[in-house]
């Protein structure tokens, strides 16, 4: 198929065969004037195709569409290792969206037993930042968050 594909794109006349076939050329004569229209426009069917020979063209047009596959250069692939990022000092929601686009596993060490209900801060990580790890390899946090007053105690007036 791409040697037939070849064949009749490398050669001027059958290339203008190929065109008229299609509709991208007409050569003048018979009743209708030429006026410019391509077979992917409005007004073409299947019953053009079919009165051209359009079925060997088509077979040829499927070819170069795979090669065109083919030749299309693949996404460029993710490096397999990867330099630690440094997430201290970031709070806890902004340290997890850091860390999702480099698909680390999460471990997160709570520094405080009774935490108030608000984000926490990443006071330290494992393996340490600018470390080379394996892509998908853990990263361990240690997340501090204020502690909640215990409520039979009164509050520290200094505090105010």
């Amino acid at each position: 198929m791409l040697d037939e594909a070849l064949r009749v794109l490398s050669d001027r006349e059958s290339r203008m065969r190929y065109d008229e076939s299609v509709g991208l050329r007409r050569s003048g004569g018979g009743l209708q004037p030429n006026n410019g229209t391509l077979a992917t426009e409005a007004g073409w069917g299947p019953p053009d195709y079919d009165a051209v020979g359009f079925e060997d063209y088509a077979a040829a047009l499927g070819v170069l569409s795979e090669m065109t596959d083919i030749l299309t250069p693949s996404p460029p692939r993710r490096p397999g290792r990867i330099i630690m990022p440094d997430v201290r000092w970031l709070f806890y929601s902004v340290c997890r969206d850091v860390i999702r686009g480099y698909d680390l596993r999460l471990t997160v060490v709570q520094l405080t037993e009774h935490p108030l209900p608000v984000d926490g801060l990443v006071v330290d990580q494992s393996p340490g930042p600018l470390m080379r790890a394996r892509r998908a390899s853990g990263l361990t946090i240690k997340v501090w968050h204020p502690p909640a007053r215990p409520s039979g105690r009164p509050s520290d007036p200094s505090l105010r």
